[in-house]
């Protein structure tokens, strides 16, 4: 019942009847496939034990993470977006304040890390991804100041791309160590 639904969700991101990129869910739909489907869907598959509470947890930062991705690569193409009535996140804020729902799901990352680690379901290696923190607030700072300069931007997308890629290391070796 799970993977049929993960399949339609995927499908139904884009193509029609439902069209989730293009009605304000985008975002949202990238956080849960990318975050708890992929981890709980990864830690099924490798244990056959279905995924609880604490598996549930731990997807969030990545979901939190990527979604921000998306979200960041969305600013520049604002403009297109709308000509071809895509609505997302960045069409109901508004460039000029993207930066604060940027702010936002980074933030939600890093607290559900803080969650993680005091719920005892991640290590003191773990604590390294705060670092990171500096990374979002360059990213952050870029999608403020320069929200309607399409390279600049590309800067934000890839500090972005950077602290996901990162801090699943880290919290990989977390897990393992």
């Amino acid at each position: 019942l799970i993977y049929p639904l993960i399949i339609i969700l995927s499908w139904q991101y884009s193509a029609k009847p439902l069209s989730f990129a293009y009605n304000y869910f985008g975002e949202f739909f990238v956080f849960l496939l990318f975050g708890p489907a992929l981890v709980m869907g990864g830690y099924f598959i490798q244990t056959g034990i279905f995924p609880d509470l604490k598996s549930f947890i731990m997807s969030l930062p990545l979901g939190f993470f990527t979604a921000a991705i998306l979200f960041a690569n969305e600013i520049p193409d604002f403009s297109d977006d709308k000509k071809s009535a895509k609505n997302n996140l960045i069409s109901f804020c508004g460039p000029e304040n993207s930066f604060l729902l940027y702010y936002l799901l980074i933030a939600l990352g890093f607290l559900t890390i803080l969650l993680s680690i005091a719920l005892g379901y991640l290590g003191f290696i773990s604590v390294f991804s705060f670092l990171l923190i500096f990374l979002a607030a360059q990213a952050g700072n870029i999608l403020r100041e320069n929200y309607s300069d399409k390279i600049k931007l590309m800067r934000s997308s890839k500090l972005t791309i950077n602290i996901q890629t990162l801090a699943g290391i880290i919290l990989i070796l977390a897990l393992l160590l």
